[in-house]
């Protein structure tokens, strides 16, 4: 081979290895720019995954918030801005329709919102055997502060006790010692009369006088002479108060007064329906009056009193016709509620 020919052949392996190198940086130029083109765009799809998570978390916050506030508004006191022109309407219908077809006072109150509704709450009725929750509950309270032994304490049952319309007492025997507490319970859940006269006979009404006294009632007039008196539903809304602190303090005896006021002995004020709203009651009937009370263990829990003076006619209509109109009213009042909270809240 020849000088010039061996000059040529390194020639062209220079140019092809020259060739093979310019392809090679060509290449990782290549794969070195779609490394970094990915690199950049798997930065900014994590950019924009955590600028959507931030909003996102920012938005779930921003609607607890207004959950916290909406239900904040729920459970407020009731104040001015709760009454709307549906809710007045609908108390001045009541008025009306009470006025118009009946001899009654009432006496409703939201517990938890303090909303209330009353209707010549101040009249004096003959109370009859209302008196027997206030002799249950001094009782009760004497339990609980250690003065009596209610299952141990017992009263001998003699004739003078005995009486008409004494359910309970039917089943014991003259001579019978009686527990204090079976008597409660047959007051309450039968309202029997000679369970009344036995432990109003124990308490003393003078006793019991300054008991309700001490709760704030102002009319109770139990004598020895007549051991039922007069009431009013202001007095009963009191006792009322009363029974719902004993039932929700959770001590011995506060199953035991909710499961004897749950009763369905004349009960009036019980709604049947899609709800089927059960309260637990006290009525007292004695002549031309008759009256029931009570607290509606419902989703937002209610005192009602109901007082009349329709004793001798369908009384159990009667109260049970007002009792649906004080529901209507109490479903009315948390409804327009719930509708001003979401206005005052979400705006709409």
């Amino acid at each position: 081979m020849t000088k010039k020919r061996r000059k040529k052949k390194k020639m062209r392996l220079k140019v092809k290895n020259f060739i093979i190198l310019v392809v090679f940086i060509c290449l990782i130029f290549v794969i070195g720019s779609k490394i970094m083109n990915n690199d950049e765009k798997f930065s900014d799809n994590n950019k924009i995954k955590s600028v959507f998570s931030n909003k996102k978390n920012e938005e779930k916050k921003k609607q607890e918030k207004l959950l916290n506030e909406y239900n904040k508004c729920l459970t407020e006191k009731y104040n001015e801005k709760d009454n709307t022109d549906v809710l007045n309407d609908k108390i001045s219908k009541l008025d009306s329709y009470i006025y118009s077809k009946y001899r009654a006072s009432v006496y409703y109150e939201d517990i938890n919102t303090g909303f209330s509704y009353k209707y010549k709450e101040e009249q004096e009725y003959y109370g009859a055997s209302l008196i027997k929750i206030v002799e249950a509950m001094y009782l009760l309270d004497e339990a609980e502060k250690g003065n009596v032994d209610l299952e141990n304490t017992k009263i001998k049952y003699e004739a003078k006790y005995k009486a008409d319309f004494s359910k309970g007492m039917k089943t014991r025997k003259i001579g019978e010692e009686v527990s204090l507490k079976d008597l409660i319970e047959y007051a309450i859940t039968y309202s029997d009369n000679s369970a009344h006269f036995m432990l109003i006979n124990y308490i003393g009404t003078s006793t019991l006088r300054e008991y309700a006294k001490g709760l704030g009632a102002t009319k109770i007039s139990v004598t020895s002479g007549d051991t039922f008196g007069n009431q009013n539903t202001v007095d009963m809304n009191i006792y009322l108060h009363h029974a719902y602190e004993i039932i929700n303090s959770k001590t011995k005896y506060s199953d035991f007064l909710k499961k004897i006021m749950l009763n369905d002995d004349t009960n009036a004020l019980n709604l049947t329906g899609s709800d089927n709203i059960i309260i637990a009651h006290k009525y007292g009937q004695y002549d031309t009056y008759y009256h029931d009370v009570g607290i509606a263990f419902y989703d937002e829990p209610y005192y009602v009193s109901i007082m009349t003076s329709h004793g001798r006619g369908k009384y159990i209509e009667i109260v049970n016709d007002i009792s649906k109109e004080i529901n209507e009213l109490h479903n009315i009042f948390h409804e327009e509620r719930q509708k001003r909270c979401h206005l005052d809240v979400y705006g709409s």
